[in-house]
């Protein structure tokens, strides 16, 4: 399995964060045709430390530098509880993202959820920097949002 790199993320005390990248192969259309033959993915993974069942403050949780020119395809959201979660992606041009460069907004919107996905169509360039945000969290001890690239 390919391992991470380029790892940069803000600290945040009793919190930790991990942005890796890796490449997953090929993609598919829904009906059966290749897309493209490489595909990057960016996976912004944050928890808590404190095993106490603390759930993940909202706000900024990292900062990751694209490396590539292509189209961000889709997303993907994933919690350790059932939870009702709002993240968002920013992008910038080499400046720090902030509200006004939100380009998705990825959701769990039912207490049964862990697990969500959907479709995104946004140029990316290289030395884009991209911005994981927590809006709301009720409960969710670990996340990760992973965004593919082709």
């Amino acid at each position: 399995m390919p391992g991470p790199s380029d790892l940069f993320a803000l600290p945040i005390s009793s919190s930790y964060n991990r942005i890796v990248q890796f490449v997953t192969g090929s993609i598919y259309d829904g009906t059966g045709s290749m897309m493209s033959s490489s595909m990057l993915t960016y996976r912004f993974e944050i928890g808590t430390k404190t095993g106490d069942g603390t759930a993940i403050p909202i706000g900024s949780k990292g900062i990751k530098s694209i490396d590539v020119n292509g189209t961000a395809v889709s997303w993907t959201l994933v919690s350790d509880v059932a939870a009702t979660v709002s993240c968002s992606l920013w992008k910038s041009n080499k400046a720090i993202p902030t509200s006004a460069n939100n380009i998705f907004t990825a959701s769990l919107t039912s207490a049964g959820t862990q697990l969500g996905s959907g479709s995104i169509n946004v140029a990316v360039a290289q030395g884009d920097l991209c911005r994981f945000e927590v809006m709301s969290n009720n409960s969710a001890t670990y996340l990760f949002l992973e965004v593919r690239i082709i």
